[in-house]
């Protein structure tokens, strides 16, 4: 019988052999390739990092001094390494302080330089000023690296990784097929030359030939194997036969075991269903737990929404005013306070420690102490409400060095002096006290009974007479004049547009509460004279501190930030108030995408 050359063995063991000699070398080098590649990228990121951290501390001074001579020498300690093409440094406002730059490498191996790293390779480190609360961001660090100069030698490498693995794989292959011929295909061919010369109906004594040099391999046991099958070929028929008698039995026994098995599995099934009914049974109590406890957390949240400022009473006296107003939780630790007298009003945004049902506590008891202290004890001073919230806060939570909690809160207080002009039928309020005319009675969301000698009942009274003296015309917006507004900030800014010009005052280095606070630290007063058009927001840091996608970043995530807050303020400012309130809660929304809300987010906002 005589076998075409591409239907022999050989042949066909020849081809796979290159095929996949030829395969598995170009998928080493690749791995190969692609491991250089990624120890480079974690050489340059290790090698940057080592870099960045060596002027970490240098550029965190300079940008706290704000020392530009000190940052330029920065900028020019980085360049000395050759990788880095730009390299600048912001303060947390993002101003530049520091920047330098020089051109890109060029080469005629560019475009594979962008293919295999990333067009700019670009890295950013925020620069901290530590103290005794904490880390506060000052600004950041920036510099790119040229992906030419990193990417030329990897691309030699590879190139040279390529050819060698292929003459490599040409030689392999040759040298495997013709020792896999003489060593294998040959005396294949010999054996089935002689497999083929034996008759099956012949002497069981006939032995075929083991090829030469195979007698101890798997050749010559193959050989043994066929000649044992010869001589014992008779005797397996009648070892069959037994064996089909014997296999009889034993189906009839597995029948048995079969139906054995079935009654167990049965029973198994029926403990299953009465263990699946005694869960469900315990799931329902579960839920009924469940929602027994959001009943509570429902009914809480009604609670802290009662203390907040009625809305409606506020516009009145505010008109061009908004609040912003989102637990992360159905209730939170933010709060914002707003009190109105003959002689101004006080304005405060309060961020307690935590959030959810914790947090809310907190927030009870800011503003019960808020309360006691503007409208009790009638301290309407910015700087002493912080002092005297300072020492309550501590006071009420027993804040000592011997205790494991260590809560607080944040807090912005502001206080507008002076009279207020408003629209016909407005209310004025004076430390509690209300003045009504011809039996109308305002009262405010506290719900507070009201002695009767409190009361000024007379037509001659201000606010809701029915006298034409002095009146104001219908929807007369609120004048300015002598205006002007005290603010205190406990860790928390404000900011104010006025004339166009967008101003951030920020508060004392001092939080209110905690342990570490000082009972003995004055806050500091600002003041501003309010000009028609000028308008004032106060934020927690829920609202800059969201993280959000920005394809812009090096890790794809990017937090709002006070900037991007400002440069939304510069774009909103003239809208109206109501206006301004939407564009904020949808820039707030597109920001977070889908991410999670990290904090409770306040932002109150309010102009003349």
């Amino acid at each position: 019988m005589r076998i075409p050359f591409r239907h022999r063995l050989s042949c066909r063991q020849a081809v796979n052999t290159v095929l996949i000699a030829f395969i598995l070398g170009a998928v080493l080098s690749c791995v190969q390739i692609g491991y250089d590649l990624f120890k480079e990228r974690r050489q340059v990121d290790s090698t940057v990092s080592q870099v960045i951290g060596m002027f970490r501390e240098s550029a965190t001074q300079a940008v706290f001094n704000v020392d530009r001579s000190m940052t330029n020498t920065v900028v020019n300690g980085l360049f000395e390494y050759r990788q880095i093409r730009e390299a600048r440094i912001i303060d947390e406002f993002d101003t530049l302080l520091a920047h330098k730059e020089r051109p890109a490498v060029e080469g005629h191996l560019k475009w594979l330089a962008d293919m295999v790293f990333d067009q700019e390779i670009s890295y950013t480190i925020p620069l901290f000023y530590n103290d005794n609360d904490g880390k506060e961001p000052i600004g950041s660090l920036s510099i790119s690296v040229d992906n030419y100069l990193i990417a030329k030698n990897f691309i030699s490498r590879s190139g040279l990784i390529l050819i060698g693995g292929f003459i490599r794989n040409i030689v392999l292959s040759c040298i495997l097929m013709l020792f896999f011929f003489y060593t294998l295909t040959q005396p294949l061919l010999r054996m089935v030359k002689h497999v083929s010369s034996v008759d099956p109906y012949g002497s069981v004594g006939e032995r075929i030939e083991v090829p030469q040099g195979h007698e101890e391999d798997e050749m010559g046991l193959l050989v043994r194997n066929i000649n044992s099958l010869l001589e014992g070929f008779s005797e397996n028929l009648t070892c069959r036969r037994a064996a089909e008698k014997e296999l009889e039995r034993h189906r009839d026994h597995l029948e048995q075991l079969v139906t054995e098995r079935t009654s167990e599995l049965q029973k198994s099934l029926d403990r299953e269903h009465e263990t699946n009914l005694r869960l469900n049974q315990t799931l329902e109590k579960i839920e009924a737990a469940n929602k027994e406890i959001m009943a509570g957390i429902r009914y809480a949240e009604l609670i802290q929404k009662s203390l907040l400022p009625n809305l409606n009473e506020v516009k009145t006296v505010l008109p061009d005013s908004f609040f912003i107003w989102m637990p992360k939780e159905i209730v939170g630790g933010d709060i914002f306070f707003a009190d109105f007298f003959e002689d101004g009003f006080v304005m405060a945004v309060v961020d307690c420690t935590g959030h959810g049902v914790p947090g809310a506590f907190m927030t009870m008891l800011a503003y019960s102490a808020l309360r006691r202290i503007v409208r009790d004890e009638g301290c309407h001073d910015p700087s002493r409400i912080l002092k005297r919230l300072n020492f309550i806060a501590k006071t009420l939570i027993h804040q000592d060095p011997e205790r494991v909690s260590d809560d607080g809160m944040d807090v912005a207080v502001c206080f507008v002096s002076g009279r207020l002009a408003v629209d016909n039928g407005q209310l004025a309020v004076d430390n509690g006290q209300l003045a009504v005319d011809n039996d109308q009675l305002a009262v405010d969301n506290d719900q507070l009974p009201v002695d009767s000698d409190q009361l000024a009942m007379a037509s001659g009274q201000r606010s809701m007479g029915h006298s034409n003296e002095q009146q104001p015309a219908a929807n007369e917006r609120q004048t300015t004049d002598n205006l002007r507004l005290i603010f205190a900030g406990a860790k928390m800014p404000l900011i104010y547009v006025q004339d166009g010009q967008i101003e951030l005052i920020k508060g004392d280095r001092q939080s209110i509460g905690y342990r570490i606070s000082n009972l003995d630290f004055d806050f500091t007063n600002h003041t501003i004279c309010i000009e028609k058009g000028t308008a004032f927001y106060i934020s927690t840091d829920g609202f800059w501190d969201q993280m959000g996608k920005d394809e812009r970043s090096h890790f794809g995530l990017r937090s709002f930030g006070k900037k991007r807050f400002k440069n939304l303020l510069a774009k909103i400012s003239d809208l109206p108030f109501e206006t301004q309130q939407e564009k904020f809660v949808g820039a707030f929304h597109a920001h977070k995408g889908d991410k999670e809300r990290q904090d409770d987010v306040t932002v109150v906002g309010f102009g003349f």
